[in-house]
């Protein structure tokens, strides 16, 4: 049995690799951590999901990660930069050419005196449209006014625009502290999603109070306001907060533990957020960071709320009549508590849930398209070798065109690939379960 297993272990893990050349592989890296016992406190660890699980790799490097954090392969997986909001490295851990002092005011000032930077989803990193040796960086950056009574929020949405031909092909920055927003925004809850041309991207600016979201269209012709929209309670301010798509592109979430639960459809080619739904789902009394994300097949709902990690179904009359409790912090400590806070989609399938401290373990949602328990979360699944602050920030780089829609004006194809993860988790019976991590509608 036993040997069975293995052959068809080794045979569903060979097909799979066959079978996803086409489909790109720009999140397949994600940077973390750093040591205090360094003292250039730059030594990082990558985790690499090339394999199943995702291996580990300790590597030194030139950047300080806490908090804040993107990086981005090329579409074979190799990493190619990395940036802590202060500077950007190269794919070696070295800084690019021009890539320091990428910020302003307050958070140069605390870049400079620490050399890292605070806020989790503050930066995201987007291939250019119709560039391929071209990338965008986008930034918030902070105001803090210290006199009585402190103010601090976040005042500017940026890029920086990266060129990977420069520097022997190994890349560098071109531009820097493009303003593309001056307002009062929310922290982090950066994110964006593919417009259904299958080329550009949109990214939604939430502002900080009020109801105000700004969708702003990355095109081959830059980055620019499109429109508004005003749905909804007004969101308030405090803490770090998530802003997710599903993988689908369909459905946009927002989660504020001291306003709740702001839910939206969205339309890919218009960019437009409709049928606005709002759910009180409160825990005042609970940390500083929650989030929110949905199932890969956009099913379910997951939130995390420090002590508590619920499900809720889309498909329910009453979202709120479904929601299950599918785990509660058991208490681990590994440097600090491993609560939950942000939840954030893998490339193989899973979801894995960021503690809201600086710790050295990961949370694991393994199968997340599966009702209640099934969903099998595992508490602290993965240990590291030095703590680590952020949580991973990538959009959907999967999703292709919406075939047949209005805006599939471009003929880009949705060039199928078919991926199926075996699920290697319970070897007690002759039943295996494969996962479905295909790309681009191979069904469709």
């Amino acid at each position: 049995m036993l040997r069975k297993y293995y052959l068809l272990s080794l045979l569903t893990t060979s097909l799979s690799a066959s079978l996803t050349a086409q489909a790109p592989k720009f999140d397949n890296v994600w940077v973390m951590g750093y040591n205090w016992d360094t003292d250039a406190q730059g030594e990082t660890y990558r985790l690499i999901f090339d394999t199943f699980p995702p291996r580990l790799e300790e590597t030194p490097g030139a950047l300080f990660i806490m908090g804040a954090y993107a990086s981005i392969c090329d579409s074979a997986g190799q990493l190619l930069f990395y940036t802590n909001n202060c500077r950007l490295a190269d794919g070696e851990g070295a800084l690019l050419a021009n890539g320091d002092s990428l910020t302003f005011g307050w958070d140069f000032d605390w870049c400079k005196l620490y050399g890292y930077h605070l806020h989790p989803m503050h930066n995201l990193i987007l291939p250019a449209p119709g560039k391929p040796d071209s990338f965008y960086l986008f930034h918030k950056s902070t105001y803090v006014n210290t006199a009585p009574p402190v103010t601090a929020y976040q005042n500017k949405f940026y890029y920086t625009l990266i060129d990977r031909t420069l520097d022997n092909g190994i890349g560098a920055v071109v531009s820097k502290h493009n303003i593309v927003l001056e307002a009062q925004m929310g922290y982090g809850q950066i994110t964006a999603v593919r417009h259904g041309n299958g080329r550009d991207w949109w990214l939604p600016v939430a502002l900080e109070f009020g109801n105000e979201i700004k969708m702003f269209l990355l095109s081959p012709e830059g980055i620019s306001y499109s429109h508004s929209s005003f749905l909804g309670p007004e969101w308030g301010g405090g803490g770090s907060f998530q802003a997710s798509f599903s993988q689908d592109g369909n459905r946009f979430v927002r989660y504020n533990r001291y306003q709740g639960l702001y839910l939206y459809d969205f339309d890919r080619c218009s960019g437009e957020l409709t049928n606005y739904k709002y759910y009180p789902i409160l825990a005042p009394n609970q940390g500083l960071v929650s989030g929110a994300n949905f199932s890969p097949d956009g099913r379910y709902l997951y939130l995390a709320d420090y002590s508590y990690l619920y499900q809720y179904d889309l498909q329910a009359p009453d979202l709120l009549e479904s929601q299950v409790t599918v785990a509660v912090y058991d208490g681990f400590m590994f440097n600090l508590w491993t609560a939950f806070s942000f939840i954030v989609p893998g490339p193989d399938g899973r979801l894995y849930v960021i503690p809201p401290y600086t710790t050295k373990a990961m949370h694991t949602i393994n199968r997340p398209n599966l009702p209640g328990e099934a969903c099998k979360v595992i508490q602290h699944e993965l240990k590291f070798p030095n703590p680590y602050a952020n949580p991973p920030n990538f959009p959907n780089f999967r999703l292709g065109p919406l075939d047949d829609s209005p805006c599939d004006t471009l003929g880009l194809n949705n060039l199928p690939s078919a991926d199926f993860r075996p699920d290697l988790s319970d070897t007690s019976s002759r039943t295996f379960q494969f996962w479905d991590i295909s790309a681009y509608a191979p069904d469709g």
